[in-house]
């Protein structure tokens, strides 16, 4: 959702999990489409972005908790759990969205 700056989102992205997002959003006008969260695409996805140097993490005090996460996250059939794994979630969300034709 907007918050006044100039830039506009060319897409914006949102776990179906989250009814609740959806309809605030859809209040607001904010078109929003339905995260991939294929674990089993979205994990070696982001392992081959950063092998090939595609995609880097700042070094930046409050990505460390990110850098933690996409160490530890694996492929998985289903997420049965809550893993503390939100930000990598979030990171795999984008990259699933992004139609990578070079790697």
């Amino acid at each position: 959702m907007r918050d006044g700056n100039s830039l506009k989102p060319i897409r914006q992205i949102y776990d179906y999990e989250s009814a609740e997002f959806r309809i605030v959003a859809s209040r607001h006008h904010d078109p929003f489409v339905k995260a991939n969260k294929n674990r089993d695409e979205g994990i070696p996805l982001l392992n081959t972005l950063f092998q090939h140097d595609a995609l880097e993490i700042m070094l930046d005090p409050e990505l460390g908790k990110l850098i933690s996460e996409c160490t530890i996250a694996k492929p998985a059939k289903s997420k049965t759990s809550k893993t503390g794994d939100d930000l990598v979630d979030t990171a795999r969300y984008l990259v699933m969205d992004v139609l990578w034709t070079y790697l």
